[in-house]
Formats: C-alpha cells, structure tokens, sequence
C-alpha cells in the first residue's frame, strides 16, 4: 500500500511548539488542549490574516528547525516502512520545503521517500492534497484535519483521521462515514493499516 502522511500534529508537532513561542512573544497562555477549531485566530485574538502573518513569522524562527516528531510516529512510520510506501503531503507552503525535508530526512528518512506541498491553508496552492493522493495512487491518507480526510474519501480513497490521545480539539471524533477511521496513536494506525491491507 502507498500511505500519505500529513505533516503538521501527524508526523512532527507544529501546535505546541507554535504556541509556546505565541504565548512568550505575545503574552497569551495557550496550550493546545485550548484549541477548539482548526482557525487558530480566534484563540489567538487576533484576524485570520493576522494568524497568518504569526505562523510566517514562526516559520522563521529558530524553534521552527527544532520540531520534534508525535509521539509514536517515528518507530510505527518505520515499522509500516517495512511493507508499505510512505509519502508525505502537507499544506505547508512551498517556501518551507527545505525545512519540511530536513525534519523529515531526520526522523523517517527510511519511510517516507516523497514531499509534497500544496500551500492550500494560505490560499496559495496548487493541486489540493486529494488531487496529489489521486494522482500519487495512495490508499490511504492519515491526517489530523477532517476536510482533507474527507476530501480523499470522496475520490475513493480511505481516511485514518488521526486525534493524539484526543486532545485536538478541532475534531469531531463521533463522525462515521465509509472510508473513515479514526485513531488517537500511532498504535492504532498501524491496527488500521494492517487491517486495510488484509481486506
């Protein structure tokens, strides 16, 4: 099977990281558990345009190279590499691809063997994560935000929503359709995997 990873709270931790700079430069006291929605700016205080503007001026930053891997993703993404084909696919804009495959090379430089960016949160992108899974032929897409998930699931392709141990709050976890599983650890996707694979 060819697996698509998201990037962003799938395979690194950006949220936490991010807030803990946001909560030092702007006085805030946010900690990820306080994320309700996938638009941070409400919590933030501030517009969406705004919001943006922060995450460009984290990207910057030197905690933006320090990003450490979910808990769980680097020894369950291995042990898939073993029989499956890993690629990543983010809506990292393009700009930061040289960061993005660096922190990738470190942690799964076994696994995932393709980067692909679509910029679509900033408005900016080209081919939409589904249009790459469509045309990449991956199976199944493991993602921490709903639309991209169920985007893939309407071109036919399975969705493993991932919620670490239910602490993103911009997932509703009680939603059920066909082609959508969900899980709160690496465990669980690799269950999920196995089983899709056996099917």
């Amino acid at each position: 099977m060819l697996i698509g990873y998201d990037v962003d709270e799938t395979l690194t931790q950006f949220v936490p990281d991010f807030l803990r700079w946001h909560n030092l430069k702007y006085n805030t006291c946010l900690e990820l558990e306080d994320l309700n929605d996938f638009d941070m700016s409400k919590k933030l205080g501030c517009s969406r345009g705004e919001c943006v503007e922060r995450i460009f001026e984290f990207y910057d930053n030197p905690f933006m190279d320090k990003l450490l891997p979910v808990s769980g993703a680097v020894d369950a993404v291995a042990h898939l590499g073993l029989k499956h084909k890993g690629v990543a696919v983010t809506s990292r804009t393009k700009f930061l691809r040289e960061i993005t495959q660096n922190s990738i090379d470190k942690y799964f430089y076994n696994s995932v063997s393709g980067l692909y960016l679509t910029g679509e949160w900033t408005g900016n992108g080209g081919k939409t994560k589904a249009e790459i899974c469509v045309e990449l032929g991956v199976d199944v897409l493991v993602d921490d935000r709903p639309k991209y998930c169920y985007d893939v699931i309407e071109r036919g392709i399975d969705a493993i929503l991932f919620n670490l141990d239910g602490k993103y709050g911009w997932i509703e976890s009680n939603v059920e359709m066909e082609g959508l599983y969900h899980a709160q650890n690496w465990n669980e996707i690799i269950d999920i995997v196995d089983k899709l694979d056996s099917d």
